[in-house]
């Protein structure tokens, strides 16, 4: 597992500890991850979770660190698609909180 992807695996710990704290997800608590591993899918509930394309994210981190290291300006700004990948984790608040 890449050292930096790490959000996927502290909400599973999270809805773990819900669960024997006796919580039902998502119906008590909605859980969101952001990494979107490959076994979040498999987990149950299934993790919602931000998928974010890591191939990218490392592509521009290095092109900024070549350009840095040759002296460049390194002031870059570049959006990076990401998108919601919603799963059984999570539910819509329910009407009344009382």
């Amino acid at each position: 597992m890449d050292c930096f992807r790490r959000a996927d695996v502290i909400a599973y710990g999270v809805l773990l500890e819900a669960e024997r704290d006796g919580f039902s997800v998502p119906r008590d608590l909605s859980v969101v991850g952001f990494d979107d591993l490959d076994w979040s899918r498999h987990l149950r509930p299934s993790l919602t979770t931000i998928h974010v394309p890591t191939g990218e994210t490392w592509q521009r981190a290095g092109e900024y660190l070549v350009r840095s290291l040759a002296g460049e300006q390194t002031i870059m700004h570049r959006e990076i698609d990401f998108s919601l990948v919603v799963r059984e984790s999570t539910a819509p608040p329910p009407k009344s909180l009382k």
